[in-house]
């Protein structure tokens, strides 16, 4: 997978000199990668504030495009890691969701585990509970989703995957083969000693 000539990085995103150099090795822009996961989001996202139709605001998909659009020579992501940092009630938990959500189903991942890693219970369950929201709200998704509230778990048999919400006071959660991991409250965060 080369550059396409089509496929040049939108100059809105070329902000740094680390962004010029990649470009320099063969980075690319995949516009239907970018699109797909925003195409995802407001399709199938339903968030528990929202009446009506969803619609992601211009710099959510600006991120999100970012995200999944940017491309190394070789045609994998280059953002493995991001950083997204809101002020409170700025969106997060409904970012994450899409993410865990759109990691889980249909970025391609044969057999994704897909976690959302929060320091407490209750914040573990607010992206929980806005997976399941949408899942629930969705018919197209409730027949790919079995919800195990008790465990905070939403499998997708067909998948052979899960979306798990788990906290940081939950216990232990070694040993597991991720396939994305969302950490929220990172600032909240102590090292392991």
């Amino acid at each position: 997978m080369g550059q396409a000539p089509s496929e040049q990085v939108p100059e809105k995103y070329v902000k740094t000199a680390a962004d010029r150099k990649a470009i320099e090795q063969g980075a690319y822009w995949d516009q239907e990668a970018a699109d797909r996961v925003i195409r995802f989001a407001e399709a199938f996202v339903c968030p528990q504030f929202v009446k009506g139709k969803f619609r992601l605001l211009d710099w959510q998909k600006d991120w999100l495009a970012q995200l999944y659009g940017w491309r190394l020579a070789d045609g994998r992501r280059r953002w493995r890691k991001a950083l997204l940092t809101l002020a409170k009630k700025g969106g997060k938990t409904l970012l994450t969701a899409i993410v865990c959500l759109y990691e889980a189903l249909a970025a391609g991942v044969p057999s994704p585990l897909v976690v959302s890693a929060s320091t407490t219970k209750d914040n573990a369950r607010q992206v929980y509970d806005e997976i399941r929201h949408s899942i629930q709200n969705n018919p197209r998704l409730s027949k790919l989703a079995k919800i195990v509230p008790s465990l905070k778990i939403i499998r997708f048999p067909a998948k052979n995957g899960e979306v798990r919400a788990i906290s940081n006071d939950s216990g232990n959660a070694e040993g597991l083969n991720l396939s994305c991991c969302v950490a929220d409250e990172v600032h909240k965060w102590q090292r392991a000693k």
